[in-house]
This record gives structure tokens, sequence and C-alpha cells, in this order.
């Protein structure tokens, strides 16, 4: 979990050949500014992956004003939401990816996610994306982190997905 202070938090070791699926839920993410969600995996020996133009995202969503929010880019990190959320002491971010294949090393890495919050406004927001890491290597772990600010609290689960 991340606590009042924290700039990141950091997941390490939680991926492993035992499972082709895994499930991410980031939750009770709330910071001390409006940020945008930010994303990048980790390898073997916890190396923070965050080269050029190394992830691809894009996803869609809306708002309650009535406006979509949709977003995309290549970048060395992923942003997982297409909105900034708002920073407010009982507003937060609730997201779930589901990344295949982590520990393979054929295919790069596919992320699907999902997530809203509230944003400036304040409207509500939800948001749907995909995003690739240009990368065969293994992925051990993740990094998340506010694009301002830190973290007021962000807990996470994450689970494997037997077939």
């Amino acid at each position: 979990a991340a606590s009042d202070g924290d700039g990141t938090l950091v997941v390490a070791g939680c991926f492993t050949s035992t499972y082709k699926i895994y499930k991410i839920y980031l939750y009770d993410w709330n910071g001390d500014a409006t940020n945008a969600p930010y994303l990048r995996w980790l390898t073997s020996t916890n190396t923070e992956q965050s080269g050029t133009n190394e992830y691809f995202f894009a996803g869609t969503g809306w708002n309650t004003s009535g406006q979509g929010s949709s977003w995309s880019g290549n970048d060395d990190q992923m942003q997982i939401a297409g909105e900034s959320i708002l920073a407010d002491s009982d507003d937060h971010f609730a997201w779930e990816g589901t990344l295949y294949n982590p520990a393979g090393t054929t295919l790069k890495k596919r992320l699907v996610m999902a997530g809203g919050a509230v944003r400036s406004g304040p409207y509500n927001f939800h948001a749907h994306g995909t995003g690739e890491w240009d990368a065969t290597t293994a992925v051990t772990g993740f990094k998340v982190w506010p694009s301002s600010g830190d973290f007021d609290s962000c807990e996470y689960e994450v689970y494997g997905l037997k077939s």
C-alpha cells in the first residue's frame, strides 16, 4: 500500500510463470494534488522499464459533464486513465487491469484496463483502454504513481487466474 506522502507504489515479484493471466486492482487512490495516473513494468531484478517510446496506450471514456475523455500515446510510461484525478479527501480512483502472459518471452505485454474517479468540475469519469509494452522481456512487477504530488493513500490486490 502507499501511505500519505509516498510518491510511488512499487509492487515487485508479483508476476510469475505460475499463471498466464493476472488481475491487478488499484483502489483508494487518493492524492494531495490533482493528477493523472501512470504505470511502468518491472523486470527480473526489479528494474523499472522506462525507455523512450516503450509504452503504447489508448483509451476512451465519458464524464458526467457529457464530454468524452479519450487518451492515447507512446511514451516512457503508460497513462492508465484519460482524466486527471481530483485531489479531494473523500474521493478516490479505482482501477482494474488484466495483464496477459507477463512471464512469457515471445509476445509483447498487453494490458486491458478500466477505471474511474472524479475529475475537476467535479465530474465523475470512466475510462477503458489497452496498452502494450514494446518488449518481450518477462515482467515481474509494476510501479504506479500520480503525475503530480504524492499519494494520500493507494491500495492494491494482484491475483493470478488459473486456466
